[in-house]
């Protein structure tokens, strides 16, 4: 416990000197704002693999190494319905691709 309290004394005066050289330099800090998520390509996306995606996922029905071959396999035909030169749309895809497989993963 003394060494996790000395420990944040010391991320303290870290933090002071960073926001010292924050108000020396003038700069504001920077506003991030994260992407909308769109939630109507997420569930047409989980309406077309969502069913077959949570059946992949079930380590209980396949073997782990059987299901992470599934799941690539899904991944995989729906990157082949994007145009090669989409960097934008696979981006988008893996992205929500994954966010749906962690949602049907919680959801078993």
């Amino acid at each position: 416990m003394d060494a996790i309290e000395f420990a944040h004394g010391e991320i303290k005066k870290i933090c002071a000197a960073i926001n010292e050289l924050r108000a020396k330099v003038g700069k504001p800090k920077r506003k991030i704002t994260p992407p909308e998520f769109d939630q109507k390509y997420y569930d047409e996306l989980k309406a077309k693999v969502g069913v077959r995606l949570t059946d992949a996922l079930d380590t209980k029905k396949h073997p782990k190494s059987e299901s992470y071959a599934l799941v690539k396999d899904i991944k995989k035909e729906l990157e082949a319905q994007i145009p090669e030169e989409d960097d934008d749309a696979k981006k988008r895809l893996k992205e929500y691709y994954e966010a749906s497989a962690k949602e049907s993963s919680a959801n078993r």
